[in-house]
């Protein structure tokens, strides 16, 4: 049997896949492949009397192929024939359609592959035929070496990454993510600030060119145009440490990197009176920064034009009772999960939505007092990181490897799946999304 170059592609990642990945469930999320809508695909087990007890049929209309069960066996007694004589064309779109995970653990199958996965034009086909995919990442914040694992919200479970000890040794806290870039920072409140940004799946990286004024900003946000292939970064808030000691004051100016010109620009001020937080959040051009009103302790977003390089004069302020909040983006909408405090006790966390045109928020959920009790166990008395994926709001604490998850769409708590990647001392997370993504470089 004979098949077209464009139905071999589907057939020979199966294969592919069904040898270097234990998930076989996941061979539905396969990406860049696309059949004819009269293709019926679907696998079953099927028993045989020669040699192979148990082969997979995969049905394309009226074609059938066979595909032997993954075993050392099996895959030795396979002739060499069928993969010498494939074009290059086909395994490397066979290759581009594979998971990200599962494509960069395949890269030490030869030094050809290892070459290949890593040359512009196959990183420029991978930017063609692939669709994106999105995991929620998880760095332990202590230990020697920067390690994170992938959890995989489509089969549900966790994946090691691959290994960041291609970054220098001092590089291991994350500050920030966005479409495949991780935003590193080193440094602390009396030294000056020196950032790295890297892709972790080509294992590219920089290091950035030190900010025009000798500072340690609140905020550090990442924004990544993938269609343009260029990034920014926001940095604002905190004090400048120019000045000794006892003269410094808060530092008011913004400053944006922008990769395409590779420099720092000084962008507008902060309105009067504003005390940045750390949580920001990316939407529609506009970064909300959650900040304190000084002289009235307003809880309160401020927003700030990145295109522009400017703060907005107005704010949306949060309702009296709250007093901490962060920020996430979902469609378009600003969410934000919010802390209630009573005698410094956490009382209740609360889901709200902002009407950007009335300024007000909505009530969306509050957390159950059976997972508000666990919850406080973790955090302790610190406070805890949310970021939005596909829907899900992911709370992580500083203080332990335990993750809260609200469900937007559902509006349902549950908690997720325990990571046991790491060792028992890692007992301090931080979690980001991450949209895995080859052709865009630091």
């Amino acid at each position: 049997m004979t098949l077209a170059p464009d139905e071999l592609v589907p057939v020979y990642s199966l294969v592919l896949f069904h040898f270097v990945n234990p998930h076989r469930q996941a061979v539905r999320r396969l990406a860049g492949i696309e059949c004819h809508q009269s293709y019926s695909k679907r696998l079953k087990r099927s028993s045989s009397s020669v040699g192979i007890s148990v082969v997979y049929t995969l049905k394309m209309g009226k074609k059938k192929v066979n595909l032997p069960q993954r075993n050392s066996e099996v895959l030795t007694s396979l002739d060499n024939s069928i993969w010498q004589g494939l074009p290059e064309d086909l395994i490397d779109r066979v290759l581009a359609s594979l998971p990200l995970i599962t494509l960069f653990r395949i890269r030490c199958v030869c030094r050809k592959w290892n070459s290949m996965i890593n040359s512009p034009v196959f990183l420029e086909l991978c930017s063609q035929v692939r669709s994106r995919e999105s995991y929620f990442l998880l760095f332990p914040t202590l230990g020697e070496e920067t390690v994170c694992s992938a959890f995989d919200t489509s089969i549900r479970r966790w994946q090691k990454m691959p290994s960041l000890g291609f970054l220098p040794p001092h590089v291991k806290y994350v500050d920030s993510a966005a479409s495949g870039l991780l935003l590193f920072s080193v440094g602390s409140q009396t030294q000056s600030l020196s950032l790295y940004v890297c892709n972790p799946m080509t294992k590219r990286w920089k290091q950035l060119p030190p900010v025009m004024q000798k500072r340690t900003p609140i905020v550090r946000h990442l924004v990544v145009d993938r269609k343009l292939r260029r990034y920014k970064i926001i940095l604002a808030g905190n004090i400048d440490l120019t000045y000794p000691e006892s003269q410094r004051n808060p530092c008011t100016s913004t400053a944006v990197y922008d990769s395409t010109c590779e420099r720092w620009f000084k962008c507008g001020k902060l309105p009067f009176d504003v005390d940045l937080n750390w949580s920001s959040v990316y939407s529609d051009g506009i970064l909300f920064c959650v900040a304190n009103l000084v002289a009235s302790s307003t809880l309160v977003l401020a927003t700030f034009d990145v295109q522009r390089g400017t703060w907005s004069e107005g704010f949306y302020e949060f309702p009296d009772v709250v007093s901490l909040a962060q920020v996430v983006e979902f469609q378009g909408g600003i969410y934000a999960v919010c802390e209630v405090y009573r005698l410094d006790d956490l009382k209740s966390i609360y889901i709200l939505k902002l009407n950007l045109e009335t300024r007000l928020w909505t009530q969306i959920s509050v957390l159950p007092r059976v997972f508000l009790r666990d919850f406080r166990v973790v955090c302790e008395e610190e406070s805890f990181n949310s970021i939005v994926l596909e829907g899900k709001i992911f709370l992580t604490s500083f203080r332990g490897m335990q993750v809260l998850v609200f469900d937007i769409p559902l509006r349902s708590w549950s908690w997720l799946t325990p990571c046991d990647h790491f060792t028992s001392f890692d007992h301090r997370a931080a979690g980001f999304a991450f949209e895995p993504c080859l052709h865009i470089s630091p």
